[in-house]
C-alpha cells in the first residue's frame, strides 16, 4: 500500500468496485520543476539491429534482440501451444 504525499492537493476521488475488491483512485495536484531546454538539435535513425542511434554518437540497444528475451519468448510460445492442445 502506498503512502499519501502530505502538502499536495488532491482532485477527483472515485471508488470503484470490480466484484472482489474496492479501489481509490485519486488526483494529486503538485509542483513540478520546468527542465531547461537547451539549443542542440538530435537527429534519431530507428533501426532494427539498434533500436536508435542518435546524431550525436548515443546507441541505444534493441532489448528484444537479447538473449534473455528471445529464451522467454521461445519458451512462451512453447506454454501457449500446450495450453492450446489442452483446450481442444
Amino acid at each position: 500500500m502506498e503512502q499519501l504525499p502530505i502538502g499536495v492537493s488532491y482532485s477527483n476521488p472515485r471508488v470503484t468496485f470490480d466484484g472482489k475488491y474496492w479501489y481509490l483512485s485519486i488526483g494529486i495536484n503538485q509542483e513540478q520543476e520546468q527542465q531547461k531546454l537547451t539549443d542542440e538539435v538530435v537527429g534519431i535513425d530507428v533501426g532494427v539491429k539498434e533500436l536508435a542511434v542518435c546524431s550525436n554518437g548515443m546507441v541505444f540497444k534493441n532489448i528484444n534482440k537479447s538473449a534473455a528475451v528471445r529464451k522467454t519468448e521461445k519458451r512462451l510460445r512453447r506454454l501457449q501451444r500446450k495450453v492450446s492442445r489442452n483446450m481442444r
